[in-house]
């Protein structure tokens, strides 16, 4: 029980003032550490939806296009049989 109250005091003295600022230390390190790691996944995230982002830009492009083209076809055979009647 001596033991106990030995390192009791210790931690309340200089010595435990020393490792409760290294435990902060040690804290704060691994709470930077994870906060460039959340940033560098966010930036990463960030980055792989521009692509996906763009092909879906250009598919919707594609199929706007499809469809302007499908009627003017359509257009131009309803030309074509009106000018075959007249």
């Amino acid at each position: 029980m001596a033991d106990l109250q030995n390192l009791a005091d210790k931690l309340r003295g200089p010595a435990g003032e020393g490792l409760m600022a290294a435990e902060a230390r040690i804290l704060r390190e691994e709470a930077e550490a994870e906060e460039n790691h959340l940033s560098t996944v966010v930036v990463r995230e960030h980055e792989d939806e521009q692509p996906r982002l763009l092909r879906s830009a250009v598919d919707e492009m594609h199929a706007d296009l499809g469809g302007k083209l499908d009627r003017i076809i359509e257009l131009l055979g309803e030309i074509a049989t009106n000018t075959n009647r007249t």
